[in-house]
């Protein structure tokens, strides 16, 4: 009974900000009369004012599919990564990593600014094999590489594109490269 009520509450509250972040939608276009395939892509027909059938929104399910494919990539490569970065510290399994990942993963989608990332580290130190702290110091390092490698990509790819604002350019070329050196100082300052 106190799951059961647990899960309702939950399911309450759930109810309650999906009901206030979807004020401003516009639910005549999102709700359908119906349904049709057409040319591999599921159309949501809706009546018009008029009387007309017209076509509010499609969805494609092979590109969900793809990203599907490409969210379940990132989730095991970000188990992959996280294992040699907790090996010094502790040895855990693949099935233990995976799990507490994918809560992560979960709550990072559902936490504002990255706050999902706390997950890992209360989480995985649950199992009792190592203290939160350094938990949190392994998150500390892959953020912080994950930082520098987006800023040294960045700068790669301005390097192969064309000047054709050189004002716009100048600004994220500047950017890119304060960016690398923060990282590479804050990389250099955990190690």
């Amino acid at each position: 009974m106190k799951l059961f009520l647990k899960w309702l509450v939950s399911a309450l509250i759930a109810a309650v900000f999906v009901l206030l972040a979807a004020r401003d939608w516009p639910l005549d276009k999102i709700m359908c009369s119906g349904v049709e395939l057409s040319d591999g892509a599921l159309l949501c027909v809706a009546q018009a004012e008029d009387g007309t059938r017209e076509v509010s929104w499609s969805l494609r399910p092979l590109w969900l599919l793809a990203a599907f494919l490409v969210l379940a990539a990132v989730h095991f490569l970000r188990v992959v990564r996280w294992e040699p970065l907790l090996s010094p510290i502790a040895k855990f399994d693949f099935k233990t990593l995976n799990r507490v990942g994918a809560i992560s993963f979960l709550s990072l989608f559902v936490f504002p600014l990255r706050l999902g990332e706390l997950a890992r580290p209360y989480l995985i130190a649950r199992t009792g094999r190592l203290r939160k702290s350094a938990a949190l110091g392994t998150i500390a390092v892959e953020r912080v590489m994950d930082g520098l490698m987006m800023a040294l990509l960045l700068a790669l790819v301005l390097f192969f594109l064309p000047r054709t604002n050189q004002e716009t350019y100048t600004s994220l070329e500047a950017g890119a490269w304060i960016a690398s050196a923060v990282f590479a100082a804050a990389l250099a300052m955990l190690a």
